[in-house]
């Protein structure tokens, strides 16, 4: 079986969410820790231990889901996250990323790789073609 085979197992709408919305190992596991506590609440740092990463380094992490309407923030005294996602189309490919990444890790691993790989490629050639672009000079007028 090839990779291309292999990765084609993975339902549409998961190869979507994962391309469009989760960017990190971080995000995907903030993401399903919050959909296996569904209801309850959770601070950053009930998060942090939940997925053992320091509460500072998964803010921005948090932050990008809420963006991105998979979760939704409350304040009260403290910040507190819940899965809590835009659609129940967004919600399916949650549940089906959850069950495929607790079947095939590897498999969702290995996708989100690709993604970040294009992600870098668009993002330097973006850079190398700006670098080219002719600006009209400020002082010119």
């Amino acid at each position: 079986m090839t990779d291309s085979q292999t990765l084609g197992t993975l339902p549409d709408a998961v190869r979507q969410l994962l391309h469009d919305a989760i960017e990190s190992y971080e995000q995907l596991e903030l993401l399903l820790a919050l959909e296996r506590s569904r209801g309850k609440g959770m601070s950053a740092e009930d998060l942090a231990e939940v997925v053992r990463v320091r509460a500072s380094l998964i803010e921005a992490a948090l932050d990008a889901l809420a963006s991105r309407r998979l979760i939704a923030v409350r304040n009260s005294d403290t910040r507190r996250f819940f899965y809590e996602p835009a659609s129940d189309t967004h919600d399916v490919a949650v549940r089906s990323l959850a069950q495929y990444y607790a079947e095939q890790p590897l498999l969702v691993i290995r996708l989100m790789s690709e993604h970040a790989i294009q992600r870098a490629r668009a993002s330097v050639a973006l850079a190398f073609a700006d670098a080219f672009l002719l600006r009209k000079d400020r002082s010119d007028g």
